[in-house]
C-alpha cells in the first residue's frame, strides 16, 4: 500500500506540473486489478474514486471508457440546428468543435444534429440571428 501511495503521489505531482489538474478532469483509474491485493483493491473502492480495469480480463474497461466519454463532454448540449446556404460557412464550427451525429441538406439548407460545447452553440445561433 505503500508503494501504491508514493506512486499516486508522483502521478499527481507531474499532473500538476504540466496543468492537468487546472481543468478538474481528470479520472483515476487503476489498472492491473487482476493482480492487486484484494485487501488493497478494497481500500480503493471504498474510497469512492476511480475506475478499477484489467487490462488484461478486460475489466472495467467498458466503465473507463463511459467515465472518457462523460469527462470529454462536460458542458455539450444536443442541438438539432438548420443553417441556410447564405450561411453554411457556420457549418466548420459544428465540425472543428463539436460531434456532428446526422446531417441533411434540404432547399432550406443544412440541418445539423450536433453535440457541441454551449458556447459554441450560442456563437452560431448568434451568428445566425444576423442576417
Amino acid at each position: 500500500e505503500q508503494n501504491f501511495r508514493e506512486r499516486k503521489a508522483i502521478v499527481e505531482e507531474i499532473l500538476a506540473e504540466i496543468g492537468a489538474l487546472k481543468s478538474g478532469r481528470v479520472i483515476e483509474a487503476y489498472n492491473k486489478t487482476d493482480i492487486i491485493d484484494t485487501e488493497l483493491l478494497g481500500v480503493l473502492k471504498r474510497s469512492g474514486k476511480g475506475v478499477f480495469i484489467s487490462a488484461k480480463t478486460g475489466a472495467g474497461i467498458k466503465e473507463l471508457l463511459s467515465e472518457i466519454e462523460k469527462t470529454a463532454l462536460q458542458g455539450f448540449v444536443e442541438r438539432d440546428v438548420l443553417i441556410p446556404a447564405a450561411k453554411s460557412g457556420l457549418i466548420p464550427l459544428f465540425y472543428e468543435g463539436g460531434i456532428i451525429k446526422s446531417r441533411e441538406e434540404s432547399k432550406k439548407g443544412t440541418r445539423l444534429s450536433v453535440k457541441c460545447p454551449e458556447k459554441l452553440y450560442e456563437k452560431v445561433m448568434s451568428e445566425l440571428a444576423d442576417r
